[in-house]
C-alpha cells in the first residue's frame, strides 16, 4: 500500500514550526544539552507518513554550520538491517540460501576463504547464523573489525578465521559479533556480482528514494561535503574506519532517508515492497537463540525485536543511533555525533522519542 512519504516537515530546530514541532524540538534539545550532544538530528513517522523531521546544534564542532535535517551523519549498526534486506532481497531471487554453508567446499564463501585446520566448526556456519548473531564467534580481546591493522578485506577474513577457533557450535547460542555482518557484506558481492554498496543502493535505496545514502569514508578528509563532523576524537576518526565497516556499522545517512527505507519495507512507499510479507515475517521475528547466560537474545534477521517493535541500535566513539517502528505504525529515527557515556545504550534517547511522539503529535 502506498502511503506517499513526503518531506514536507524538514525543519531547522525553530525555524517556521508549528506548536508540535516545537514541543518536540523541546524535548530533543533538552536530551541534546543534557548529555553534551553537539549535532542531534531525528525524524518521526506514522505509517509512511513524515510527521517530524528536525535538526539541532552544529554540523561542525566549532560551531559555525547550524545543523539541517539535510546532514547526514554515520548510523552505525543501524546498518546491520541494511545488510540484512539486501540477505534476503538476493534469498527472494533464488541466488542464495538462508540454510547455505557460508565456508567449506560448496560454502558461498568457500573457494576464497579456506577452513583453518584449528576452526573445524566453520563448516557448519549458515548465512541464517551469521544474520542472527549465531554463529559462534566471540572470545576475542578486541572486536576483529576494529582491531585488524591491515587494509586487505580478503586477508582480514582469513586474520579472523585462523586467529579465534568458534567458541560455540554453530546455532547454538547468541553472541552479537559485528565480523558476521562484515562477512555477510562478502556473501551479497559473491552471489550479485556486484559491489556490496552498488547492490545496496541500486535494489534497495534507490526504489525507497534514498539513493544519496552512502558507506562512509575513513579520516576527517573522507568527510562527505554533507556529512558532519564527529565528537569523541581521535577515536571517532582514528578507531572508526566506516569504509572497512561498510556492512556491519559504515553507513551515513539523515533520520528520514532511515524512514523512508522502513516506509519501503512495510510497503509504504508508491514503490513495491522489497520483500514478500512471509519473508518479512520472518525478519522480523525473534528467531536467534539465547545467549551465554541463558537469556532471550530478542534478535531476528538483522533487527532487535521487542514486544512494542522492532529496530536498531548503533554505538561507536562520535556516534549514537536508533531507528525504530512500532507495531501500530509509528516510526522514528535519531543520530547524533557524539556518544554520551551514560547513554550508550540509546535508552535515554528512545525514552525521549516516546515522550515527544505521545505528548506532541496526534494521530
Amino acid at each position: 500500500m502506498a502511503a506517499g512519504f513526503t518531506f514536507a516537515l524538514l525543519l531547522a530546530a525553530g525555524a517556521g514550526a508549528t506548536p508540535s514541532q516545537d514541543c518536540i524540538a523541546a524535548h530533543a534539545e533538552a536530551y541534546r544539552r543534557q548529555h553534551a550532544i553537539p549535532a542531534l538530528s531525528l525524524a518521526i513517522a506514522r505509517d509512511g507518513h513524515l510527521r517530524h523531521a528536525s535538526a539541532h546544534g552544529h554540523a561542525d564542532l566549532a560551531g559555525d554550520t547550524p545543523l539541517t535535517p539535510q546532514h547526514r551523519l554515520r548510523i552505525a549498526s543501524v546498518s546491520k538491517p541494511l545488510t540484512a534486506l539486501a540477505v534476503l532481497r538476493l534469498v527472494e531471487d533464488g541466488a542464495l540460501a538462508l540454510d547455505e554453508r557460508v565456508f567449506g567446499h560448496r560454502g558461498v564463501l568457500g573457494a576464497r576463504h579456506p577452513i583453518p585446520p584449528n576452526n573445524p566448526r566453520l563448516a557448519r556456519v549458515t548465512v541464517r547464523h551469521l544474520l542472527e548473531h549465531s554463529a559462534g564467534f566471540g572470545g576475542w580481546d578486541a572486536d576483529p573489525m576494529f582491531a585488524y591493522p591491515g587494509d586487505d578485506p580478503a586477508e582480514l577474513v582469513d586474520w579472523v578465521l585462523r586467529r579465534w577457533p568458534l567458541v560455540d557450535r554453530p546455532g547454538a547460542r547468541f553472541r552479537y559479533a559485528n565480523f558476521g555482518y562484515f562477512l555477510l557484506g562478502r556473501i551479497v558481492e559473491a552471489r550479485s556480482g556486484q559491489a556490496y554498496e552498488d547492490f545496496v543502493r541500486e535494489r534497495l535505496l534507490r526504489p525507497a528514494g534514498a539513493a544519496a545514502m552512502s558507506v562512509g569514508r575513513d579520516g576527517e578528509a573522507g568527510r562527505q561535503p554533507d556529512e558532519v563532523q564527529y565528537a569523541d576524537a581521535p577515536a571517532s576518526y582514528r578507531f572508526v574506519r566506516p569504509a572497512r565497516l561498510e556492512a556491519h556499522g559504515g553507513w551515513i545517512a539523515t533520520p528520514g532517508e532511515l524512514l523512508r527505507v522502513l516506509a519501503y519495507l512495510h510497503g509504504e512507499t508508491e514503490a513495491a515492497a522489497p520483500l514478500r510479507p512471509a519473508t518479512v515475517r520472518r525478519m522480523l521475528r525473534a528467531s536467534a537463540p539465547d545467549d551465554p547466560q541463558g537469556r532471550p537474545s530478542h534478535y531476528g534477521l538483522g533487527w532487535e525485536v521487542t514486544r512494542t517493535g522492532h529496530g536498531h541500535l548503533g554505538a561507536m566513539p562520535g556516534t549514537l543511533a536508533l531507528l525504530f517502528r512500532r507495531r501500530d505504525g509509528l516510526a522514528y529515527a535519531a543520530l547524533a555525533n557524539r556518544l554520551p557515556p551514560d547513554d550508550v545504550d540509546g535508552r535515554a534517547l528512545q525514552a525521549m522519542l516516546e515522550a515527544a511522539a505521545a505528548a506532541c503529535l496526534r494521530h
